[in-house]
């Protein structure tokens, strides 16, 4: 039983520490459920618990013996340089890096976040705080990761989810208290409109949550007017108050595809709309199509240039969360461009071009009932 009086002496408990690291402690980090990676002086792998194990998906640890923590979590950037993880320009704005580094030069052990973007398009989302020791005049790093992509994801979900509908119900209640100075042409339209929203964030809703659950998103491939599908687009984006000045200009052949319209159209939802968040009401933004041989590109462009942190993030889920926005757009896109929609997506940002997404998808699609990774 705890004694708040009682104290063993400094040598005692030093004595007990040497009994643990020697004789007990291994087995007890097996078990434990944080995940535990133990880093040699130059930050290869020397050690990882069962948790950690299980969160690589590795079935014998001997394999990662050697490896840094980026090339063992399958990180996109670890081969970037021939240096491997650690030496690319993308790992200073890594918190595995960053929390590396303070804990090297001394900084007290603190949680940071790392956002990791694997080479499948997936992210790791985690907690990271480490913790310099010596033993047997070697130095290592003590490293306890923790998994918060689900109850962050959940979480940023339901805030989204519920903010949209606060806000539409607030225009809905407007438009009520307006109807008395509106003809019945005129009303029916808004309302209409508003009503499209609520249905369009519900869809939303549904397809985040499975789509990060690997599970089969409701919807079917279908012919449609290219034309028509990026000017619905760029009138829901409208709706919102302050998007409705920006000054977009189209570049649209009148033709038809046939893919995933729901898919596509969110996609190109989420690439517009950042596009006009990122320009004041002055800027011009561009939405073109190109139409090749065996694929056709959606380009979304803006005069606005990302800086090199963003850049680097760019696909990368929460990183470019903060000032009210979630950060989960372009890794949303890029996932389902790339999983859903059998394409690809891609940017250039600089001075001379500004900043376009580029989305290229096959003109013909497999068709089945619904579409699935």
């Amino acid at each position: 039983m705890f004694d708040v009086i009682t104290r063993e002496s400094v040598s005692d408990v030093r004595q007990q520490h040497s009994v643990l690291m020697n004789r007990y402690m291994p087995e007890l980090m097996k078990s434990i459920s944080p995940m535990v990676m133990v880093l040699t002086r130059n930050r290869q792998i020397v050690y990882l618990n069962k948790s950690m194990e299980q969160f690589l998906g590795v079935a014998d640890v001997s394999d990662l013996l050697g490896t840094r923590p980026g090339e063992a979590m399958h990180c996109e950037y670890a081969d970037a340089s021939r240096s491997g993880c650690g030496a690319s320009v993308f790992c200073k704005y890594c918190g595995f890096n960053q929390a590396l580094f303070d804990a090297e030069i001394g900084k007290p052990a603190s949680k940071y976040d790392c956002h990791l973007l694997n080479k499948a398009g997936n992210t790791y989302n985690l907690g990271v705080t480490v913790t310099p020791f010596e033993y047997m005049a070697n130095r290592y790093m003590f490293c306890v990761l923790e998994n918060r992509a689900d109850s962050h994801y959940r979480e940023l979900l339901e805030n989204m989810f519920l903010s949209n509908l606060k806000n539409n119900l607030s225009a809905m209640q407007s438009l009520v208290k307006a109807s008395g100075h509106l003809s019945l042409s005129e009303y029916q339209p808004l309302m209409r409109a508003q009503l499209m929203q609520v249905e369009e964030i519900i869809s939303h809703y549904d397809i985040l949550q499975k789509m990060e659950n690997g599970e089969s998103i409701p919807g079917q491939q279908e012919w449609f007017s290219v034309k028509q599908l990026v000017d619905e687009v760029i009138t829901n984006l409208r709706l919102r108050q302050d998007l409705r000045l920006r000054y977009i200009k189209k570049a649209i052949p009148d033709m038809m595809i046939f893919s995933n319209r729901m898919l596509l159209g969110y996609v190109l939802s989420s690439l517009v709309k950042n596009a006009m968040e990122a320009e004041n009401d002055r800027s011009e933004i561009l939405v073109s199509v190109i139409d090749s041989t065996a694929t056709i590109s959606f380009k979304v462009k803006n005069q606005s240039v990302m800086d090199e942190k963003q850049q680097k993030l760019v696909f990368t889920r929460f990183a470019g969360g903060g000032e009210g926005k979630m950060g989960i757009g372009t890794y949303c896109a890029k996932k389902l461009a790339t999983n859903y929609l059998s394409g690809k997506i891609s940017f250039v940002s600089n001075r001379e071009k500004g900043t376009v997404f580029t989305i290229r998808i096959p003109k013909l699609i497999r068709d089945d009932s619904s579409a699935s990774i």
